[in-house]
């Protein structure tokens, strides 16, 4: 049985009700396409058209019946014509971009060459996705062509394996196979295999379909290189969306890349083909040691690691990545075509975030795709986030988008609160260029941070040259700032040879009950910080204190320990607050105390 030839030529219908037109137009595009010429004139000339069925609808701008946009018009109409592709032909080349923005396909200006008009309207059945369908019912032919062709797919229609694949061989434009697996001669699984051991045909998308049921039956088409399994009978809007998946339009390619470990070509190009679905590109590596050099550049958002591999096995791969300071943190899943709990305990010893057996269907490798991808952004966000926000604040962010709560959160709570200023900050800046000022204050910053959550410290936020930061509630907090204070002092000297900026700064400490929690707008912004009676006294404490000298309160001073010299200065008057504060300066009798271990249970 011969390959229904109705879509080997495609139908194209002509419709200009000018004779010379026409007949210029008919020899133009004879030898390529089935061409019928269609009168305006003619009574039901619209639904004689839908009989005919087209793919390609050439029309005259001035007809019998009208203009070329009430054809247009009265063409779409017509469902079967819906997705036909229409191309005008007009005198007026000015109307090219009105027809076009009207939903024509491509515009042609009369007069035209024979090989202008055949080569635009090529082009425009070249933009059309061909599926080669092969099934030996005809009943079945009946249920599934006519849907495809109304979603606007051209089908070539074949009975068996054998001659589906003579099709492939004859050179015809086929952009994915829809196939049977129970047919005479040559079966859909024979069929699948041959194809995708020609190297010319092993990217084009295979479907399979089949009445067969269970895990064998699956195992066999993913093993004969099928891209997908469909179970009959044929669910129509499901077949549509599996084709789609493969022959729409998909968006511009994403950012991430992934590089597939994988020694079998075909394995490998299947797994491109269902990446590139979701808009992933991805490189291949066959090997342990290619796939070593192509994630050493870094350009990797996640690999896919055959557990077999030759000489050195995916296994042994991952742990020489986990123990590589490049790609440590490098999400990774494995696959297998074993099960076996040894094999599953072999690989979850090497720490992948995920482990999938292969025979997999597309969309199981997607998810675990996709769910391992936004992960790693998720992380790499956080981490983007540390440098921005407070712990406090990232914390609260989870919480929210975990758990849906968009109500504000407090809490009271002690905390010990620091602040630190550069001393003369704006004449600083006033002798300075303004990006050498910037760069001077993150200088400044990346020296003061790391000493400050060194002793246990978060930072809540940074004011201009002013820090602002929180020490935990446990007895030692006082401690812990005072320690921290000093030795940023004691670092100064030599910030200020590496910078050549004459840079001190002042320091003020209180300790006490504080709220803690979501400050802001619940439409718009919010802060995640502190406020109170004690977080107005650590600011006037500092706008206090002298070069390089810390001042602390009451609370803070009693909680010392030995180590440090503490000296009355007298009480400092606080806006907003009747009572005045007595102030305490605090200077290291010797080195600086080192504070203790920071517990697991301090940061809140």
């Amino acid at each position: 049985m011969r390959a229904s030839t109705t879509m080997l030529r495609p139908k194209l219908a002509l419709m200009t009700d000018d004779r010379i037109v026409s007949m210029l137009a008919n020899r133009a595009l004879l030898d390529e396409f089935d061409v019928r010429v269609f009168q305006s004139s003619a009574p039901d000339f619209v639904s004689a058209v839908g009989d005919f069925a087209p793919l390609v609808v050439v029309i005259r701008d001035v007809l019998a019946m009208g203009s070329a946009v009430e054809a247009m018009a009265a063409l779409r109409r017509d469902v079967r014509l819906s997705n036909a592709r229409i191309v005008v032909l007009s005198n007026a080349g000015e109307n090219g971009d009105f027809y076009l923005s009207g939903g024509a396909a491509a515009f042609v200006t009369i007069p035209f060459t024979a090989d202008h008009l055949r080569d635009t309207v090529l082009r425009v059945v070249k933009d059309t996705r061909t599926i080669l369908y092969a099934e030996d019912s005809r009943v079945l032919h009946r249920l599934v062509v006519p849907p495809l062709l109304e979603e606007g797919y051209t089908v070539i229609e074949t009975y068996d394996g054998r001659e589906a694949f003579a099709v492939l061989e004859s050179g015809r434009k086929v952009d994915l196979v829809l196939s049977d697996i129970d047919m005479p001669v040559l079966d859909g699984l024979g069929f699948c295999h041959a194809a995708k051991a020609d190297a010319r045909f092993r990217h084009i998308p295979f479907v399979l379909l089949t009445a067969r049921e269970g895990e064998e039956a699956v195992h066999a088409g993913f093993s004969a290189g099928a891209d997908d399994y469909l179970m009959k009978p044929v669910v129509v809007p499901e077949m549509l969306a599996r084709i789609e998946r493969f022959l729409g339009s998909h968006a511009e390619q994403r950012d991430e890349r992934i590089l597939v470990v994988e020694p079998d070509t075909n394995a490998a190009h299947v797994l491109e083909r269902s990446l590139a679905t979701h808009s992933l590109g991805c490189d291949f590596a066959h090997d342990a040691e290619s796939a070593r050099t192509m994630l050493e550049s870094g350009r990797y958002a996640l690999a896919i690691v055959e557990c077999k591999l030759p000489v050195v096995d995916g296994v042994t791969l991952v742990r020489q990545l986990r123990e590589a300071s490049r790609t440590r943190d490098l999400p990774i899943i494995m696959t297998s075509e074993s099960d076996s709990l040894g094999e599953q305990i072999r690989v979850r010893s090497v720490g992948p975030q995920s482990f999938v057996v292969k025979p997999f269907p597309p969309d199981r490798l997607l998810a675990e795709v996709e769910r391992t991808l936004a992960n790693s952004r998720h992380r790499r966000q956080v981490a983007a986030m540390r440098g921005y926000l407070s712990e406090g604040a990232i914390e609260a962010i989870e919480r929210r988008s975990t758990d849906g709560d968009v109500e504000p959160r407090a809490e009271a709570t002690f905390r010990t609160v620091f602040f630190l200023d550069i001393v003369g900050f704006t004449s600083l800046c006033e002798n300075l260029a303004p990006l050498t000022v910037v760069r001077f204050l993150n200088t400044f910053f990346d020296d003061v941070v790391p000493t400050l959550t060194k002793h246990g410290a978060s930072i809540d936020k940074f004011i201009g040259d002013c820090v602002m930061a929180l020490f935990p509630r446990e007895l030692s907090g006082p401690q812990r700032a005072v320690a921290a204070s000093l030795e940023i002092i004691d670092r100064l000297p030599a910030l200020r040879m590496r910078t050549g900026i004459d840079v001190h700064v002042r320091i003020g400490i209180n300790a006490g009950p504080v709220v803690i929690g979501d400050i802001g707008s619940a439409h718009h912004r919010r802060d995640f910080t502190v406020i109170g009676d004690h977080v107005n006294v650590a600011a006037r404490l500092q706008t206090s204190a002298g070069i390089d000298e810390v001042f602390v309160s009451e609370t803070v001073a009693k909680q010392l320990s030995t180590g440090f010299s503490v000296t009355e200065v007298g009480f400092l008057p606080v806006k907003g607050r009747r009572e005045a504060v007595r102030a305490f300066s605090v200077r290291a009798d010797g080195p600086v105390p080192q504070s203790p271990p920071v517990s697991s249970k301090s940061s809140r």
